[in-house]
This record gives structure tokens, C-alpha cells and sequence, in this order.
């Protein structure tokens, strides 16, 4: 009994570390910085009590974010108070630049959240109804409120008021059609549609699939009766007979009487990896190293091994979220100014996969670019991780990377130079990119066909 009890003993925590009222222990300063690190929120209460470390701002609330988020743009504190009290940082007088939306509280945010029903500026500034009569707004993806703002469509009918006047949840907007049992003056399609049985066999696309044409078998005195159809069969208003396949099936081009299996595996989408077609219908399978998750049988796939984790860039360290078991652990903890990260998976099929990431420069401080192992399995945060800086000269603020896992190559942004540069992975034979007419670039992606993709700037 007595080892029991020492089992569920938590342990003390550092002199550096907060105790949680769940009695976990997190860093000190994890407290009061937004993130629930406690996974109780006992190390964001009270924080106007408290004073921020060396390096950070304290917003109105009392919350921490470091110091060189002030003043940048973007609403870093819940209460915008680092954006509050800021001078201007462009011509004109300006707050933002050209290619973004200046709200009231001085948050800069995209030119198309404007009148999308959502607060993006935290004073609503960017909801203001003047604003949104020149919106557009694009059918099938956004819908037009009455007061002209333009939500996104699937706000609509999510028992939230989106348009703020209500009219995304109007009965109209909300009700689906359907398409009940035809009457016996009607011809039902495959679709569900019930067209006029005068308008079958027309030679005209009633159904909106063609399943009131395909069939169609002409001529005065000509009936059902004759028992040509394989499936169904239904006589049309004037003479003749329309010739129908059950679900799975249709007419093959030659002869509009019989039936043919339809090969759903053809359409692409049928299955999320294989399928097998059968008689009248098709099976899906998840592919080796897959496992069907749910059903039906293999409508869902997930990786089999070791639960995927999401790696977290957070200024001063790098965090490992467990997306099977919904924990946090450090990848990486006392760093400086860490920004972007991207990672080559287990390249020598030994388990070990390659993290790298930017740092960014400071002063008379260059920012570098560095790398480290991680192992592809829970290793529970047992493993020290041993950075190793690639040694780069003269990177300035690199702000994103990205990992070439094909042709083993790095390419990363640097706002400070206004470049986009690649080099090996190891660092070896950089190259500047595109040096020309680029301005402060940010987030960049390589795609599998050597195209480069490219955000700037934030």
C-alpha cells in the first residue's frame, strides 16, 4: 500500500515551475501567456497579480507575450492592448500597410475578412455596414446577408447569428429540398427528381442526368407490356416505353433495354484509398499500413504505428501535441526566437526523423537556421535533443522554411533581405532563389513539382 500511495505522490516542482491546481507543474513562464498549459487553466487565472518576465509585455489583462510582438499588427493580446498606445509604421500616417485592412484599434488584418460576420479586429471596426456594399461576394462559398455583409456558406443555419441581422438562419435559407414520391403523372429520375411523364423520352434533359432519356424506346402502340426492359420500365404519355437500371447499374450505349454494372471505382472520391467494384455496388479497403476506422468498412482510414504528432513553433521553444492522446510534451525548451519549422521524416528508415527550423536575428545578432533528430516513436519525451546550427552567414529574419524531402534540399524566407534562398540539407551550396521584388516574404511551401509556394507578408 505504502509503494501505491508513493506512485500517486506528484512531485515537487522546481523553483522555476508553477504548480497547477490538477498539481501538474509547468515552466513559470508558461503562466499567464494564453495556452491552457495546465489543462485545468489554473496558470491563466489571476494574472493581473502578476508581473511578466524580462523580454515580455504585459497586456491590460495581465497576460505575457514577448516584447517583440508589440506594436507588429497583429492582436497578440486577448484585449489588443499591445496595439493600443503604438505610433504609425508607414507612410501617410498609416498603421498598416497598403495591402491590408487598418481597423480602429490599429490591428491590421486581410482585406477580405471585412463583413465576413466575424469580429477579426475586436472592436468590429472591420463589420462597420458602410463598408461591406462594395464586398462581393462569391456563390456557392459565401452568402448575402440582408444587411449586405457576406458570411461563409457553412455559417448558414448553424444556429448562430452570423449576419447579425439574422437572415442566415431564416426557414427559407436553412430547409433542405426534398424530393418526396412522385405522383402517377410523373416520372421519377434517378436523381430523385419527378419531371412531367410528357416530358420523358423528349429528347431534352428533364432530370438533370439524363436518366429521362437514356432508355427511351419510341413508337405508337409501343408498351411495357412487350417485356424488353431487364429492370424497370415505364410507359411513356403518347406511345413508347422508357427502360430504367436499379441503383449501381446502367444502359450500355448499344442497347438502351439491358442493363450493365456501373463501376463506381472509376468515379474518383467512391473510396478515400482502394476499392473494389462488385455487382451492383463496390467495396472500400484502406491500403497496407491503414486500418478502417468506423463504419461503414473502409470509408475512413488512419495511419496504423505510433499516433501522429503536431510540432508547435512558440518563440522560445517547440511543443509536441500528441493528436491520439491530446498531451502536450517539449520538443525543444530554452531557445530564443524560434519561427518557422519543417521536418524530413525518418530519411534513413532507422527511426529518426530531422526537425529544422528558423531562429531569428535580434540587433547586431544574425538569425540562423538549425536541426535536430527527433525520433518517430513516443519516446515520452526521454530523449535530450542535441541542435546542431547549420551555420549559415548573414541570415537575417528568416520567417519560413521548407523541406525538400525529394530532392533533399531547404528553402527558406528571410524578411530581412527580402530573399528566398535554398541550399542542401546540411547547409552546402546555398543558392539565392529570388532576390528581386519581393517585400518582407513570410510562409513558403514546396510542392512535389517543383513549384514554390510563397506568402508575403503577414
Amino acid at each position: 500500500m505504502a509503494d501505491k500511495l508513493k506512485l500517486r505522490t506528484p512531485r515537487a516542482c522546481t523553483e522555476s515551475e508553477f504548480r497547477c491546481d490538477n498539481l501538474h507543474c509547468v515552466p513559470d513562464r508558461w503562466v499567464c501567456d494564453h495556452d491552457n498549459d495546465c489543462e485545468d487553466n489554473s496558470d491563466e487565472r489571476d494574472c493581473e497579480l502578476r508581473t511578466c518576465h524580462p523580454g515580455y509585455f504585459q497586456c491590460g489583462s495581465g497576460h505575457c507575450i514577448a516584447e517583440r510582438f508589440k506594436c507588429d499588427g497583429n492582436a497578440d493580446c486577448l484585449d489588443y492592448t499591445d496595439e493600443s498606445a503604438c505610433p504609425t509604421r508607414f507612410p501617410n500616417g498609416t498603421y498598416c500597410p497598403v495591402f491590408l485592412f487598418e481597423c480602429k484599434n490599429h490591428v491590421c488584418v486581410q482585406p477580405h475578412w471585412k463583413c465576413d460576420g466575424d469580429n477579426d479586429c475586436g472592436d468590429h471596426s472591420d463589420e462597420e455596414l458602410h463598408l461591406c456594399l462594395d464586398i462581393p461576394c462569391e456563390a456557392p462559398f459565401r452568402f448575402r446577408c440582408s444587411n449586405n455583409r457576406c458570411v461563409y456558406s457553412h455559417e448558414l443555419c448553424n444556429s448562430v447569428d452570423d449576419c447579425g441581422d439574422g437572415s442566415d438562419e431564416k426557414q427559407e435559407n436553412c430547409q433542405e429540398p426534398t424530393h418526396g414520391p412522385c405522383s402517377v403523372d410523373e416520372y421519377k429520375c434517378t436523381n430523385g427528381q419527378c419531371v412531367p411523364q410528357q416530358y420523358v423520352c423528349d429528347d431534352y434533359d428533364d432530370c438533370g442526368d439524363h436518366t429521362d432519356e437514356l432508355g427511351c424506346v419510341n413508337g405508337s402502340g409501343r408498351s411495357c407490356s412487350e417485356d424488353l426492359c431487364e429492370h424497370n420500365c415505364t410507359d411513356v404519355t403518347g406511345g413508347g416505353f422508357l427502360c430504367s437500371c436499379r441503383p449501381g447499374f446502367k444502359p450500355p450505349v448499344s442497347d438502351r433495354t439491358t442493363c450493365q454494372d456501373l463501376n463506381e471505382c472509376e468515379e474518383f472520391g467512391t473510396c478515400p484509398q482502394d476499392c473494389r467494384n462488385t455487382k451492383g455496388s463496390y467495396e472500400c479497403f484502406c491500403a497496407p499500413g491503414f486500418r478502417s476506422v468506423g463504419d461503414p468498412q473502409g470509408r475512413e482510414c488512419a495511419a496504423q504505428g505510433n499516433p501522429p504528432v503536431l510540432l508547435l513553433p512558440d518563440n522560445v521553444r517547440i511543443r509536441r501535441f500528441n493528436l491520439s492522446s491530446e498531451q502536450y510534451s517539449d520538443y525543444l525548451d530554452n531557445a530564443e526566437h524560434i519561427q518557422a519549422l519543417d521536418y524530413l521524416w525518418d530519411p534513413e528508415g532507422v527511426g529518426l526523423s530531422i526537425v529544422y527550423w528558423t531562429v531569428l536575428g535580434r540587433g547586431s545578432r544574425f538569425g540562423s537556421i538549425k536541426r535536430a533528430y527527433m525520433t518517430t516513436f513516443n519516446d515520452n519525451g526521454n530523449n535530450p535533443v542535441k541542435e546542431v546550427d547549420l551555420s549559415l552567414r548573414y541570415v537575417a529574419n528568416p520567417e519560413g522554411i521548407a523541406v525538400d524531402w525529394i530532392a533533399g534540399h531547404i528553402y527558406w524566407t528571410d524578411a530581412g533581405t527580402n530573399r528566398i534562398e535554398v541550399a542542401k540539407l546540411d547547409g552546402r551550396y546555398r543558392k539565392w532563389l529570388i532576390h528581386t521584388d519581393l517585400d518582407q516574404p513570410a510562409a513558403i511551401v514546396k510542392f512535389c513539382h517543383n513549384i514554390v509556394g510563397l506568402l508575403e507578408p503577414r
